[in-house]
């Protein structure tokens, strides 16, 4: 069950920033200093290593919170929630 939640997460995280990204893309190409005509998308790398970078970042992530006795939703719910705010928002 580890290795499939890694993945999903991996998976959802990817699809969010996709998402994210695709929503603010004009402003965040604007903000970079990028165009149409600078980005090339037919290259699939940086989508390749994103993926593996969010597989990554899903796998440390289940290791901190197993060893940290993350083991319920009720518990995933409130770590989550925590980080969010205090760790991530600010």
């Amino acid at each position: 069950m580890g290795f499939l939640s890694v993945i999903a997460a991996a998976v959802a995280a990817w699809i969010f920033g996709a998402i994210w990204y695709g929503v603010i893309g004009k402003q965040w190409m604007a903000a970079s200093g990028l165009t149409e005509d600078t980005v090339n998308r037919s290259n699939p790398t940086p989508y390749i290593v994103s993926f593996l970078c969010t597989v990554l970042v899903a796998g440390m992530t289940r290791h901190v919170l197993v060893t940290s006795g993350v083991d319920t939703v009720g518990k995933g719910l409130l770590t989550g929630l925590g980080l969010g705010l205090f760790v991530a928002a600010p």
